[in-house]
């Protein structure tokens, strides 16, 4: 299941089905999100947005303790086809990131959240204009 964080709509379901009333709820304004896959883990998914979300808030914020508290210290970051450890985004990335961030605004597309035993990941588009 994939949530769209503009309408607060559920889409593309993997397994079981929605129909009807359930399909068409605004399930973000409920304060839940489901899962990218129904695995049966819909509160750990929900715990996952809700840290993307409070990375996302202090990056505009310009909060990079914050940002960094919100990280564990094996991290490995995956943007853009590359990849940075946590010492390297902190050094290098971070700032840099934080001033895009407060300077061009974007719209944050649709979620897909997963989550598979102690690991989670989300994947997501961005739209951006501006430089």
């Amino acid at each position: 299941m994939q949530h769209d964080d503009a309408t607060g709509k559920m889409t593309g379901m993997k397994t079981g089905a929605m129909t009807g009333s359930m399909a068409g709820m605004d399930h973000s304004a409920m304060g839940h999100v489901m899962p990218a896959v129904d695995t049966g883990q819909t509160s750990d998914s929900v715990a996952v947005l809700r840290v993307v979300e409070s990375f996302h808030k202090a990056m505009s914020a310009g909060d990079s303790t914050g940002v960094l508290a919100l990280l564990a210290p094996d991290l490995l970051m995956l943007e853009s086809g590359g990849t940075q450890t946590f010492a390297e985004f902190r050094k290098s990335h971070l700032p840099a990131d934080i001033a895009y961030s407060q300077a061009v605004p974007s719209v944050r597309g649709q979620a897909t959240v997963f989550v598979s035993e102690n690991a989670a990941w989300v994947s997501r588009t961005r739209t951006a204009q501006g430089t």
